[in-house]
């Protein structure tokens, strides 16, 4: 397994610029994912499950283009930036009759998402319940949505962890929604 932070410092390192012109140099390549994957090939970076570390190695090709130490085809897909995470046109519907307390909740599940429909919804929960609204996962990533009975009650989601995180701001544990849904963990602001 090759640590993400080491992907650009491994690239970028003299004694294999080589080795990165190699792989350029293969006219088999049109798209940059195509080439970000024959790199990880070539140097070894594979995450814990065996899996090219594909993202990374792309971003930090990227990198590399950007300080002209190496060209790439233009962006597959031009409007990347531009995208945004799909969602319904409306609104999840709040859960009906829910119970004062979670003993009373009827038919609570917890459910994997697989599906683009599922996905769809999980990105609507979040852009409207969550004060940092939906975003783009990166490299490993599972969702999940918290349904039951009455409707669903919210939506988790884990990815690879961040290498640098910024501290939560003041307020970030408050009630954000209509319903009082709660967002955030931990403990509230002091002082």
């Amino acid at each position: 397994m090759f640590q993400q932070n080491q992907v650009l410092q491994t690239l970028s390192a003299p004694c294999n610029g080589e080795r990165v012109d190699m792989v350029l140099a293969d006219d088999r390549w049109l798209f940059r994912t195509q080439i970000a994957r024959a790199v990880c090939e070539e140097f070894g970076f594979f995450d814990a499950r065996g899996e090219p570390q594909v993202s990374n190695c792309a971003q930090a090709l990227s990198k590399l283009e950007a300080r002209r130490k190496i060209v790439l085809p233009k962006p597959e897909n031009y409007n990347a930036a531009k995208a945004e995470p799909r969602r319904r046109e409306e609104l999840v519907p709040d859960p009906i009759a829910l119970p004062d307390t979670v003993h009373g909740v009827r038919g609570l599940t917890i459910e994997l998402v697989e599906t683009d429909e599922l996905r769809v919804v999980w990105n609507t929960l979040l852009d409207f319940e969550h004060p940092r609204r939906t975003t783009t996962f990166v490299e490993a990533q599972v969702r999940y949505l918290i349904g039951s009975a009455h409707g669903y009650l919210g939506a988790v989601g884990f990815s690879a962890a961040a290498l640098r995180l910024a501290p939560a701001p003041c307020g970030m544990f408050e009630s954000f929604s209509d319903t009082g849904a709660v967002s955030g963990f931990g403990q509230p602001c002091t002082g």
